[in-house]
């Protein structure tokens, strides 16, 4: 088959599961910010339907999650990721942030220990939390860590910060 061929048959198939009305009626209830290590997508993003978001959330994902909101690899970054979320915030208008970081994350590899390293994620999951629970008060803020252990992944809330009304 042709390339331009599957790219129509796809495009049909997704337009055949998403109409236009169902469109009209989206509502962004989310912003996940997390890391984009492809060993944890299907841990976060089950527990991303399993709180309900199915289908409706915004994503940010950049390698250590939240690490580049409160020690980047360069001021760029933090600029980076600070403006994508006033964009997306401004288009979308989500009444919610989910942080949401993993062990064993290699960008942690320089500032962390196997030591120390759930302590480093909890006190930047913090951080990240203050952060931009001062820049958007009215916004839930919660935060989430990926634990590895014998049955797999598990995603554990952390915290859960109601916005103020």
């Amino acid at each position: 088959m042709p390339a331009h061929d599957w790219h129509n048959a796809a495009r049909s198939t997704h337009n055949a599961t998403v109409n236009a009305v169902q469109l009209s009626r989206a509502r962004c209830r989310a912003l996940v910010i997390s890391c984009s290590d492809f060993r944890f997508i299907s841990a976060q993003r089950q527990a991303r339907l399993d709180l309900g978001l199915e289908n409706s959330y915004d994503l940010i994902a950049r390698p250590g999650g939240v690490r580049q909101i409160v020690l980047p690899t360069s001021e760029a970054a933090r600029e980076t990721m600070l403006e994508e979320i006033d964009l997306l915030r401004s288009l979308h208008h989500f009444p919610r942030i989910l942080l949401m970081n993993h062990m064993n994350c290699a960008m942690y590899k320089d500032i962390s220990t196997r030591a120390n390293e759930t302590a480093t994620h909890h006190a930047h999951l913090r951080l990240a939390h203050d952060i931009l629970h001062e820049r958007y008060p009215k916004l839930t803020i919660e935060t989430y860590l990926s634990l590895i252990g014998t049955a797999g992944v598990e995603v554990v809330r952390l915290e859960r910060t109601p916005g103020q009304l």
